[in-house]
């Protein structure tokens, strides 16, 4: 029991100070099915208690359950492009659509990646 505890113990004290599995298994000679499963169980804890704590402290944080599936769907124009060209067009107001589709007609083809 005691030894068991403590090859835990040191198992988590090393992926603590960022060791790698493989590492800690060169180091220690500890069985890799030993520390590949502590070492999953941590990862799986260390995510639910970051979780935790963003949920309970931070006012703007989305839950994983809200976060966009990675998708065809979703590519890189949704996360960076459209950004760009919403900054680049709103430098200055636009009171009428028509005026608003020009900006945007003619920041197009200045956007990175055309």
């Amino acid at each position: 029991m005691s030894s068991e505890l403590e090859r835990r113990t040191a198992i988590i004290v090393a992926l603590r100070c960022g060791r790698a599995p493989k590492e800690i298994i060169n180091f220690f000679e500890f069985p890799k099915a030993t520390v590949y499963s502590i070492a999953k169980s941590f990862k799986e804890l260390q995510t639910d208690l970051v979780q935790n704590w963003r949920s309970e402290n931070l006012d703007m944080f989305w839950s994983k359950e809200f976060w966009p599936p990675s998708s065809p769907d979703l590519n890189h124009c949704d996360y960076y492009l459209w950004g760009v060209l919403e900054r680049d067009t709103n430098k200055r107001a636009h009171n009428t659509v028509d005026s608003l589709k020009a900006a945007s007609s003619r920041q197009w083809p200045t956007c990175p990646g055309n």
